[in-house]
């Protein structure tokens, strides 16, 4: 028996000997500083995927410093849209320069904001383009551009010809950031660990969140405000912020890593952007594109005053349009050609290339204006520019 059991150790041996990995000569053995150093970047390799399982399954997800970054970027993006909001409220044109500090201060934070907010968590949690930074910036870019040309057009779409107003597309852009941002944030949990399950309560808490933030703000604010769209939108709202907030508890965030060749590409970008600018602010200087329209007289009615029977506001256009209005000499006549004498005075205004030209009809003129069974009209021409237009006498003055 003690053969036989021999003889089957005898055997089991080699085979045990070649399905055990054998070491080259020359090669440390377990525990010397090469084997930890292989273990060590065997153990970095197996961790460089997911979620860690087993005792490390309660850990920080791999993408929290990415996440942190997209929630702090977030944050200034929406404290910068609704500063500028609050500076200049009702802002007149978009390509007016500032004309003092506080309109400054406006632009600066306006432009932060809207770079910032939605762009960068739209790009960073939902898109992947490319490779590489400049792939990246076409997609911020493109993101940002389609999020502000699409987000009027909707409101009015689902508000049923509601008016789009700067403090709407704030209200939107701020609600879409603040749903992501919820998510992005839950996401930082690694529990619970289901997908479907991590789904649900972030869409419950952004659904919460939201319903919760349109019943204190319709509550604390309700002097000079209609929330007539709102209410009708509600349940539509918490849907998007539940699905948004699901979005950015599940996504896998990405943002372009810091270095030293990152940050050479966007210095020199900026510095061909300040280049263009300035290029284009000094030939608009020495070359105004003004000089190359042609100069002419505008002349419209408008609602006249106290004092005047009718008005017209003149309009000079171009170059020499304030001399046109100096130089303009004005006759009246009526809807046949026949002169009607008329009293003209001009009004001028803040502008010198705007005035108004006030009308006062003389007495006695009613035969020649006035038609039974139709509305008197009167044409005023001006004979140094050729200009024309004509308006409704009033229905009073035909019946003294």
């Amino acid at each position: 028996m003690n053969g036989d059991g021999g003889t089957a150790l005898a055997e089991a041996l080699p085979e045990r000997a070649e399905s055990e990995p054998q070491l080259p000569a020359g090669s440390e053995a377990e525990g010397s500083p090469a084997a930890s150093e292989v273990s060590g970047r065997s153990g970095r390799h197996r961790r460089s995927g997911g979620l860690r399982t087993g005792g490390d399954r309660h850990r920080v997800p791999l993408d929290r410093t990415v996440r942190l970054r997209l929630l702090f970027w977030s944050a200034l993006g929406i404290a910068g849209l609704i500063v500028a909001q609050r500076l200049q409220p009702d802002a007149g044109s978009l390509f007016a320069p500032p004309s003092d500090v506080r309109g400054w201060a406006s632009l600066l934070c306006g432009v932060a904001g809207v770079w910032l907010v939605p762009g960068l968590l739209l790009s960073g949690v939902m898109m992947r383009t490319g490779a590489g930074l400049a792939a990246w910036l076409g997609c911020r870019i493109a993101t940002t551009l389609c999020w502000y040309a699409l987000a009027g057009p909707v409101i009015h779409f689902l508000g049923q010809g509601a008016q789009v107003t700067t403090g709407g597309i704030l209200i939107a852009t701020v609600a879409a950031a603040a749903a992501l941002s919820l998510g992005v944030a839950l996401g930082l949990s690694p529990r619970p660990a289901r997908p479907w399950l991590r789904a649900l309560l972030s869409a419950a808490a952004g659904a919460v969140c939201a319903k919760a933030t349109i019943w204190a703000w319709m509550a604390v604010w309700t002097y000079g405000m209609n929330y007539a769209h709102i209410r009708r939108l509600e349940w539509l709202i918490v849907l998007a912020c539940a699905a948004l907030s699901a979005v950015g508890t599940l996504s896998r965030p990405t943002l372009p890593v810091r270095s030293a060749h990152n940050i050479r590409v966007i210095l020199v970008a900026l510095a061909l952007i300040a280049a263009t600018l300035a290029t284009i602010a000094v030939a608009d200087d020495k070359w105004p594109p003004g000089q190359q329209m042609p100069s002419a007289l505008g002349i419209e009615p408008v609602a006249p005053p106290a004092g005047a029977d009718m008005a017209f506001a003149l309009t000079g256009i171009g170059p020499a349009g304030s001399q046109f209005i100096r130089q303009a000499e004005f006759v009246a006549s009526d809807d046949t050609g026949r002169a009607v004498p008329v009293e003209t005075r001009l009004a001028p205004a803040d502008d010198a290339a705007t005035a108004t030209l006030l009308v006062t009809l003389q007495q006695g003129t009613q035969p020649t204006l006035c038609r039974p069974g139709r509305r008197a009209k009167l044409t005023i021409r001006d004979q140094v520019s050729g200009v024309q237009a004509q308006a409704v006498v009033p229905d009073g003055w035909c019946a003294t």
